[in-house]
Order: structure tokens, then sequence, then C-alpha cells
């Protein structure tokens, strides 16, 4: 793990090898003097300052993880009213909405913020209600109504449009902005352009399709309350290999029972081999079979593609924009 924190994260794990990475204040000022145009004191105070700011970084979060260590869990969240949904930009895909969920859903603390369960669209350049967009912020994404059904309003409420608190965008849209949404709606309506999903993103389009987000997000809800392994209160292990940073690995364990979380949110197919990833984790005690017995890895969840071959160190390939999860 590269970053502010990483030695944090890891360190309950044996085998790590935490590395600092520094520069001498001097040479660093005069970069920054370069590549600005000031002058070298000058530079050299914008560099202490960022100095302070990481370690005061570093040790408010550290210190508050370990301030609640006995007390509660730090939440994570799908998205609140503060910040752009998971479906904002480019990432409009349901496939890799589910991915992003079952991140979220296999977390210790999971909040999911409403509209997350059915994919949301967050729009840029929406009205500035009540500040919603002050100073750049762009949250107003994230206020519009609970779409419902097909019906004016996406059945939140059956007043005049130009009533709402802010408008609804039931369709799945290529459109990021408000203007942008308004006049693909217009070819929409036209019959000159296209929805980049079918259905819409409403409860009542996903509620029978068995594929939809709403759907998956229900099975990872059902999932947590039935293995305690994924509860606030089991391990959180990330498994890395630097050489292979996809797919994305963790364990979540409670000591009678573990769950790897493995997701490949990315556009290429990619494989781990389970029984090596956990030898060169230091990690082959989490299996749960117990001695003696074939080890047989169980997929309890999946959203996507993907292949597990029992034989030969239980190989899985995992295909784009996918998630699985497995009890070892």
């Amino acid at each position: 793990i590269l970053g502010r924190c990483s030695d944090y994260i890891l360190r309950d794990l044996d085998c790590t090898l935490n590395v600092f990475l520094t520069s001498p204040v001097n040479i660093r000022a005069e970069r920054v003097s370069r590549r600005d145009g000031i002058p070298v004191e000058e530079a050299l105070e914008i560099v202490e300052e960022k100095d302070k700011k990481r370690k005061e970084y570093y040790d408010y979060f550290t210190d508050c993880l370990d301030a609640t260590s006995e007390l509660g869990w730090f939440a994570t969240i799908s998205g609140n009213h503060d910040h752009l949904r998971i479906n904002v930009g480019p990432r409009n895909d349901p496939e890799q909405l589910k991915v992003m969920l079952s991140w979220v859903l296999t977390m210790p603390l999971p909040v999911l913020y409403y509209g997350d369960e059915i994919g949301m669209r967050s729009l840029v350049s929406l009205p500035n209600v009540e500040g919603a967009n002050h100073n750049g912020k762009e949250r107003a994404g994230a206020r519009t109504p609970m779409q419902w059904d097909e019906s004016a309003n996406a059945g939140f409420s059956d007043c005049p449009a130009e009533k709402l608190y802010l408008p609804v965008c039931p369709e799945w849209t290529p459109a990021s902005s408000y203007p942008e949404y308004l006049e693909w709606k217009q070819a929409y309506e036209a019959g000159k352009a296209s929805t980049t999903a079918r259905g819409s993103i409403t409860v009542e389009s996903q509620e029978k399709d068995e594929a939809s987000i709403l759907n998956h997000s229900r099975r990872l809800i059902a999932l947590r309350k039935a293995h305690p392994a994924l509860w606030a209160d089991s391990r959180f292990i990330p498994v890395f290999d630097e050489a292979r940073p996809y797919p994305m690995i963790y364990l979540r364990s409670n000591g009678s029972e573990s769950l790897m979380v493995v997701l490949n949110p990315t556009d290429k197919s990619r494989s781990v081999n389970i029984g090596e990833t956990l030898a060169a984790a230091g990690l082959e005690d989490l299996r749960s079979a117990s001695d003696g017995e074939l080890y047989v890895p169980e997929v309890l969840l999946s959203s996507g593609r993907y292949t597990l071959r029992v034989q030969k160190g239980q190989k899985l390939s995992i295909g784009p924009a996918s998630a699985v999860v497995i009890r070892l």
C-alpha cells in the first residue's frame, strides 16, 4: 500500500515491510521554487506547511481509530448528502455499481445512502437549492427525490415537476450534468438518443429483475446478516500484491469463519490463485476447513462473471466489473 496511514492499516500483519520515503527539505523547496516560479524562501514555507498538514492528517485518523477501538467503528459510506453519488460521471454501468456496493456492504460498518441501492444518478450543475452547490461543492446531485416508479416525478410526488425540491433523473443517461441531461432527455423522447442500460433507475423497474442493483444490494445485506465474519467486530485484513494490484482482495474473519472478498473494478479479466495468495500473506490458518479435510472454497455471492477451479491451487478468474465473495 502506498500512501499516508499505510503502515497503520497493515500494523497487525507480521509480514509487512514499512518504507518511509522522504527528501531533504531544501531540495524540495528548490523544486517547488523552480516549478512555481517563486522565491526559495516562499517555497520553503509551502513545503513546511504541507509537512505539517500531512502529520496532522496522520495523527488525526490514527488517534481517532485508537480512541474508538473499544467504542465503535469507522463507517464506510456509499454516499451522503454532501458527496456525489457512486453513479457519477463515466461510472454509469450497473455492473460497475454492483462492484462498488459489494465493497461498501462487506466492510465492517457500511452505511447505504438512500437511492444508491438502485443506482441513482448524480448530476452536476443542478439548481443551487439552499446552498447545495456553494463554492463548487456540487452536493445537489445527492439530494434529489427518491425514485420509486414510472409515474410523474418518479413516484415521489404528484406536484408539478417545477415544484420539486430538485429534479429527478430516472433514466440510465450518459449525461453528467443537468444541462446535458435536459438536452439528452429531449433527444431521447424524440427517439434520437438511447439509455446506457436497460430498465430505469426506479424501485419498480428493478424489483422483479434478479440481476438488478436493488436485488444485488438485498443479497449483500442478507449475506451480512447470515455471516458473522462480515460483522463490525470481525477483522478486516487487506491482501495486497504490488506486482498485481487487481483484483482487489481482502479477508473478513471472526476466528471461526473467514470470507475472501475479490473485487475487479477494471475493464479486463483478472485471476488469482487463492491458495498461493493466502500462503504469500501468511494467512493459511484462516481457512475454514479442519486438518485433513479437502479445502474447497465456497462462492457465497457474485456479480458479473467468474470461474473457480478447485484443483491446482483453487484458481479464481474474475471478469471485468465483477465481484465475488468466497467462504474459505
